[in-house]
């Protein structure tokens, strides 16, 4: 599973893709596109801005015995009728 990029993080992705492609670009200026760019490029292109939110504490609660289970599979398996 990928994580979402940040809108700080596309200009990294657009820099990198010009390096690999041996590309530099006149319109950005030190081959570094602006705020402008990206929420132009974002426009254009069917992305999404979106927040990442925690998780409610009872869909995170993990016990012991599910940590014990998890390390121990043979404690899982054990319950199985063969």
């Amino acid at each position: 599973m990928r994580f979402p990029l940040t809108k700080a993080e596309i200009p990294n992705v657009v820099i990198k893709y010009l390096h690999k492609q041996g590309k530099r670009d006149q319109v950005f200026r030190n081959n570094h596109p602006g705020l402008d760019f990206i929420d132009i490029f974002i426009a254009k292109t069917s992305l999404t801005i979106r927040i990442a939110l925690n998780i409610k504490q009872f869909r995170s609660s993990v016990n012991r015995d599910d940590i014990m289970t998890f390390f121990n599979p043979e404690l899982a398996i054990s319950s199985v009728k063969v």
